[in-house]
């Protein structure tokens, strides 16, 4: 393996998608001066409030076991094997664990269950799918 392969944020750029928001690799807002207008109704009473506090969307991660289709199951497998071999130990300078994640998108938590949360949310988010970030890695030795 090449050394490039395991820098997953080598030439990172932001992509833009119509319709997709933009958040950080913690599901942050990167677009923080749009302001989310939330109507909710009140406990006591029918009528409603306009709450203008910023919303963070929050995306479900979809790493638990069968709820990915086979063939992003695939995908996710296949990335894995060749960053790390499946690793969650794995180390590559500043990267680490079964995707190879700069240390600083895990923010001090290694655990297997931040590593894979954390992916997921990195896939989204650059990528949109496993498979489309497996076609990349296959173009361009990391992901």
């Amino acid at each position: 393996m090449k050394e490039a392969e395991c820098y997953p944020c080598k030439g990172d750029k932001l992509v833009v998608m119509p319709g997709v928001k933009n958040t950080d690799v913690n599901g942050q807002d990167t677009d923080n001066h749009v302001t989310n207008p939330v109507t909710t109704p009140t406990s006591d009473q029918q009528n409603t409030t306009t709450n203008t506090t910023p919303v963070t969307q929050q995306t479900a991660a979809t790493s638990v076991v069968g709820s990915l289709s086979d063939s992003e199951q695939e995908a996710k497998d296949w990335i894995a094997a060749r960053e790390s071999n499946g690793s969650y130990t794995a180390t590559n300078g500043r990267y680490y664990g079964k995707f190879q994640l700069d240390t600083s998108y895990l923010n001090g938590d290694l655990s297997p269950e931040n590593q894979e949360r954390v992916a997921e949310q990195y896939m989204l988010s650059r990528y949109g799918s496993w498979t489309a970030a497996k076609n990349f890695h296959v173009q361009n030795s990391y992901w």
